[in-house]
This record gives C-alpha cells, structure tokens and sequence, in this order.
C-alpha cells in the first residue's frame, strides 16, 4: 500500500501480509547516504550493494543484481550475495 502526502509517496510496510518481510530501515545511514540525482548504473550499483551491507531494508531490485552478477562474472568472482 503506498501512503503520504501527495507528491510523496513511500511504502507502508507495516501492513505486510508477511511479519517475516518487514525488516528494519536504518535512519542513520539512510539519512547520510542518499542516493545521488541522476545516478550512473554504476553509482547505483555502489549505492545498493552498500545499502545491502549496512541496512537491508529491502532486497535489491532485480536490475542492480543482474548487474552485479554481470561485473562478478566477467571478474571471475562468485555470485554476489548480500550479508
């Protein structure tokens, strides 16, 4: 369900069918790290693989990933995973 102020919107977690999927959302390090206007693909990826360490309020969009697991593969790492 997406709730606020017209013009802003964000997601209202607490009504998640699942109590499993909601996890907690950082403050601080959200607050000190936005994400840049008009991001690269590659400061986007930076962004959400240290959102992923740090936070982990959310998964990350399938798109980042398929980016991720590109850039490791051609550096002939194994799949990225979040910790």
């Amino acid at each position: 369900m997406i709730t606020g102020p017209v013009g802003r919107s964000k997601l209202d977690i607490t009504n998640l069918a699942c109590p499993s999927l909601r996890m907690p959302v950082n403050d601080t390090w959200h607050r000190e790290h936005p994400m840049p206007t008009r991001a690269s693909l590659a400061q986007r990826v930076a962004w959400h693989q240290a959102h992923a360490t740090h936070c982990g309020c959310r998964p990350i969009p399938p798109d980042i990933m398929i980016e991720i697991d590109r850039l490791e593969r051609s550096r002939g790492k194994k799949t990225y995973r979040p910790r």
